[in-house]
């Protein structure tokens, strides 16, 4: 997977945070940070949509592991920049809500695996039912934050889901749809509230 293209973006208040910047000697997460992060306040709510691009979905356990890893260390990097900077700072009461987007061109899964943890049980839900039951919740001990428990939404590129061994590597996302899924069905299950 090379490259997701996010469409309709909002024009106010949304912004793209670098998760993959070059490697910072304090801050710099070796790796282990989703390649970028769509923030959006809205009202007094601020979305974190981290996006994280797989070529395969295969082994569900050890994905698990390395997707946690990296929304852990992104959102605590996301942290560490709204506390710093002035035009959050002089908001009052904003409530984060991180979401991650796992996009990927393969599905090798085999549900006959039977993986126990929530990503192996959800993952096998989406592959049945596609966008019905999209997404699980996973909780994440970021750093500098308290337990957070966060959506997780799969996107699976559709030339793959016609054939998978197809050879793009890019598709697109609309925007305005990750936000409708989002928020029309709740799944939202822990907020947690910055507060000045």
């Amino acid at each position: 997977m090379e490259k997701v293209t996010i469409n309709h973006l909002s024009k106010e208040n949304c912004w793209v945070f670098e998760s993959e910047t070059p490697k910072d000697k304090c801050l710099g997460a070796g790796g282990k940070t989703v390649e970028r992060s769509i923030l959006y306040l809205k009202d007094d709510r601020l979305y974190v949509l981290m996006i994280e691009l797989k070529s395969q979905v295969k082994d569900c356990n050890k994905l698990r592991k390395k997707v946690k890893d990296k929304f852990e260390c992104s959102i605590a990097r996301i942290a560490i920049f709204l506390a710093s900077n002035t035009r959050f700072l002089i908001q009052k009461d904003i409530q984060l809500y991180p979401v991650g987007i796992l996009c990927f061109n393969k599905d090798e899964y085999d549900t006959a695996q039977g993986g126990t943890s929530d990503i192996c049980k959800n993952f096998t839900q989406f592959k049945n039912n596609g966008k019905v039951n999209n997404g699980f919740n996973i909780e994440i001990q970021p750093v500098t934050l308290n337990t957070l428990r966060i959506p997780i939404l799969f996107f699976q590129n559709p030339i793959f889901q016609e054939n998978n061994d197809a050879t793009s590597s890019q598709f697109d996302l609309n925007f305005v749809e990750i936000m409708n899924e989002l928020l029309l069905e709740n799944k939202f299950p822990l907020i947690f509230a910055v507060q000045k």
